[in-house]
């Protein structure tokens, strides 16, 4: 899974400057959420992801991952919908900050991978009640 190898990659290879770009951009999401502006929640979302892609140092994986992004943005914006959903992206984004932070790899991974399984069965359950 891509999100596996850029979190790990980006565990050995982060600098200071990125964790705290990280953390800055958890401050601007909890804003966005409370604020409820879905625009403003996906652009903060895509940031994170961003600057976790941008930390791997891997261009090529960058490359297929920013590719992958505008497909993805339509399943993100379903995804925020709900206000718990919301909250629960909060906790994850900083369990996923907190172990990029100590560089502790298998933290990392499980973190992504608790976030994307999360995000999908969301938006399967989503698409399932509108009848998609």
């Amino acid at each position: 899974m891509l999100e596996a190898l850029s979190i790990e990659l980006c565990c050995k290879n982060r600098t200071k400057e990125e964790i705290v770009l990280l953390k800055e951009n958890l401050g601007k999401f909890k804003k966005s959420v409370e604020s409820g502006d879905l625009t403003e929640i996906a652009k903060t979302d895509v940031q994170f992801h961003e600057i976790i892609y941008n930390a791997t140092g891997n261009r090529r994986l960058n490359q297929i991952l920013y590719n992958l992004r505008e497909q993805m943005y339509r399943y993100r914006l379903e995804y925020i919908k709900d206000r718990q959903t919301r909250n629960t992206l909060i906790q994850e984004h900083q369990e996923i900050i907190d172990s990029i932070e100590k560089k502790d790899i298998e933290r990392a991974k499980k973190a992504i991978l608790v976030h994307i399984d999360n995000q999908e069965r969301t938006i399967l359950e989503n698409m399932d009640k509108a009848g998609n």
